[in-house]
């Protein structure tokens, strides 16, 4: 072989090398993108969720002053309401972060067909206190989180005068701001920051599932069977604010949705399914009710059937996420439990 032939033969495993290494670094970098965008949606929610409890808490000791009145006890309200669309994004993110997965229920008891939270919080007022944050950490999650902020500021039996149960109300906000704090610290490391591209792009799809399946259960559970249905057992019913956080729930899902599974999708050789579903995603949101609460919307025939729509149209994506896309990538996504009985 003369030299040149020997150069020619020498150069081909150095150019299959060079491209191999660079298709290499190519699914590395956006493995690592995608590890980052996931993590930040995450991490970023927490601390947007701590921020508005931390106001909630200076608000609730603001309405606990002797001279406050009616104005301020509406700001202590719309602070709640606040933290409740500030959780929203993190409702039913059960995956990848343990920690983070079981201080969720003591933020937020849900779902709740047996009314723990007001049993269980009438019972706690019996008692007479003293009150502390140490104290209610033994008691049930029922009374820790927004549930039991909500009870306190709109549970017809407190409404002659919210502030009669002050020093559980300050107490309860701080045991909330303690919870915020404890989940932000939770996610101060990526915890799929060493995780390979397939079990990166299997938790993705298996926290859209388990964070849409919540928001399903949020609108069937109180929807029951028709001409039954149980206003009483939809999400913060007491304060009619259950399409309020369901709207922001949705919103979020698209959002993370476009952001992280729709370049995998396309990625992957799938941009017609990435396409149609972003539609329906879109459509989903765009079928939410107008309002705030469920109970008017249960209590008629066209709210009912609004209802039907927009739970036949999250549906649809749930199928779609499960039997098309867990199939398109190569996985299997499991069944997410999240029945608090």
């Amino acid at each position: 072989m003369n030299l040149t032939g020997y150069m020619t033969a020498l150069k081909w495993p150095f150019v299959v090398f060079c491209v191999t290494a660079l298709i290499g670094c190519g699914l590395e970098a956006k493995t690592a993108d995608m590890s980052d965008k996931l993590w930040a949606s995450q991490q970023q929610s927490a601390k947007h969720f701590l921020d508005a409890v931390s106001n909630l808490a200076i608000s609730t000791g603001a309405l606990c002053q002797i001279k406050s009145g009616k104005q301020q006890e509406e700001k202590t309200k719309q602070a709640w309401l606040n933290a409740v669309t500030a959780w929203a994004p993190l409702q039913g993110a059960n995956v990848g972060n343990a920690k983070a997965a079981a201080l969720s229920w003591q933020i937020q008891f849900f779902p709740d067909k047996k009314n723990t939270t007001g049993r269980k919080m009438s019972r706690l007022i019996q008692s007479g206190g003293p009150y502390s944050v140490a104290s209610l950490s033994n008691e049930s999650v029922a009374v820790q989180g927004l549930g039991a902020m909500e009870w306190l500021l709109f549970d017809p039996s407190n409404m002659k005068d919210v502030k009669t149960h002050c020093s559980l109300m300050v107490v309860t906000s701080k045991h909330l701001v303690n919870s915020a704090e404890a989940l932000v610290t939770s996610w101060e490391i990526n915890p799929w920051g060493q995780t390979n591209k397939n079990q990166l792009e299997a938790d993705a799809l298996r926290l859209l599932t388990a964070q849409l399946e919540t928001a399903i259960k949020s609108i069937e559970i109180p929807m029951g069977k028709p001409g039954y249905p149980k206003p009483y057992q939809a999400p913060f019913w007491r304060s009619q604010q259950s399409l309020t956080a369901t709207r922001e729930n949705i919103a979020h899902l698209r959002t993370l949705y476009e952001q992280i599974m729709r370049p995998v999708l396309i990625d992957n050789g799938h941009p017609e399914l990435a396409k149609r579903l972003s539609v329906h995603w879109l459509t989903a949101l765009e079928s939410i009710p107008e309002g705030e609460g469920l109970k008017a919307l249960l209590d008629t025939k066209a709210g009912y059937r609004d209802l039907i729509t927009l739970l036949n149209n999250l549906e649809y994506i749930n199928i779609a996420l499960r039997e098309e896309v867990g199939p398109a990538l190569g996985m299997i996504v499991g069944f997410n439990s999240t029945d608090g009985d």
